[in-house]
Formats: C-alpha cells, sequence, structure tokens
C-alpha cells in the first residue's frame, strides 16, 4: 500500500509505510487558480518515499 502525506508517524517501525510527499501550498494554488476552460488539466509532481510497507 502506498499512502499520500508523508506524516512522521508513516516512518514508524510498527507501521513503515510507503508515502508520497507533496507540495501542499501548490496545490491548494494550482485547485483555487481560475481556468480558462472546465476541462483544464494540471500535474502535481510528489516524491514517492520507499519504505517496509510496500511489496511486490
Amino acid at each position: 500500500m502506498a499512502v499520500f502525506d508523508d506524516i512522521p508517524a508513516a516512518s514508524w517501525a510498527a507501521y513503515g509505510l510507503t508515502t508520497f510527499v507533496q507540495d501542499g501550498a501548490r496545490m491548494v494554488d494550482e485547485a483555487m487558480a481560475p481556468r480558462r476552460s472546465r476541462t483544464s488539466r494540471w500535474a502535481m509532481y510528489a516524491m514517492l518515499i520507499l519504505r517496509s510497507g510496500l511489496r511486490f
């Protein structure tokens, strides 16, 4: 399982969650920005933090 929001507890040994680090401020800015059309798209980049919780 991979989850968003890389909080400190995600790295605890009991959990070892694989997470994504996101730029929260940019996400808010993009979500609140006026769009030229209702079908506008935008991409958000995230960094994957691999921990023991992700198995292939």
